[in-house]
């Protein structure tokens, strides 16, 4: 994406731009293209700046580990990372480093993948390895700091059988009721904290100290 158009997108209704996606971009490096050795390009700075000048949110989901790490330490306002499985507790695929943790605290946040190829190293695909990602996901970071990333957009074929796409989410509602999960944090989770940051980022909209990212 050339530099000095990002305020056309917002005017025309964007909220977020991703750095990269499914292969590398000037801008970042994806996760299976670089292994996680360099940090963001210059371009990848540059277009950071203009986003938070505009107020739009950086997406960092699919973007290399140490990559990621140099652009959240550049970002001054909260970002997004909303698809992505740990390698804590044996997650394979596209995963995050363990030792995000404090980066998504302090400025931006975590969505639970429903893609069980990103998420376990099984052949299992139930709902239930997207709810062990909620729970690694809480142990880490908190219910203030997670979203869903769903992948619910046509393209991805292997949801998990009782995830297949929108309508099957009030089993997932009822799962982490059945789980003792507040429902104050289950609201959080659900979309709460991700509208949260849209309001922050994109309209400027103040929240209190403490609950500022997803």
């Amino acid at each position: 994406m050339p530099t000095g158009e990002i305020d056309g997108y917002k005017k025309a209704g964007l909220t977020s731009i991703g750095l990269a996606h499914l292969t590398r971009s000037d801008a970042a490096y994806r996760v299976a293209a670089n292994a996680g050795k360099t940090g963001a390009p210059k371009l990848g700075h540059t277009l950071i700046e203009e986003m938070e000048a505009v107020r739009l949110i950086v997406d960092l989901a699919h973007v290399a580990s140490r990559c990621f790490v140099d652009a959240v330490e550049f970002c001054k306002r909260p970002r997004s990372f909303p698809t992505r499985g740990f390698r804590a507790s044996n997650r394979c695929g596209e995963t995050s480093p363990t030792s995000r943790p404090s980066a998504s605290q302090k400025k931006g946040g975590d969505g639970s993948d429903f893609l069980p190829g990103y998420l376990t190293r099984t052949r299992d695909r139930s709902i239930e390895v997207v709810l062990e990602n909620i729970r690694h996901l809480r142990r880490l970071v908190g219910d203030d700091f997670i979203a869903l990333g769903s992948d619910f957009d046509g393209w991805v074929a292997s949801m998990p059988r009782e995830l297949r796409d929108v309508s099957y989410m009030p089993r997932l509602t009822d799962r982490m009721l059945r789980e003792g999960i507040p429902i104050d944090s289950i609201r959080k989770i659900l979309g709460g904290n991700a509208l949260r940051v849209i309001r922050e980022v994109c309209d400027g909209a103040p929240v209190s100290e403490g609950k500022r990212l997803i």
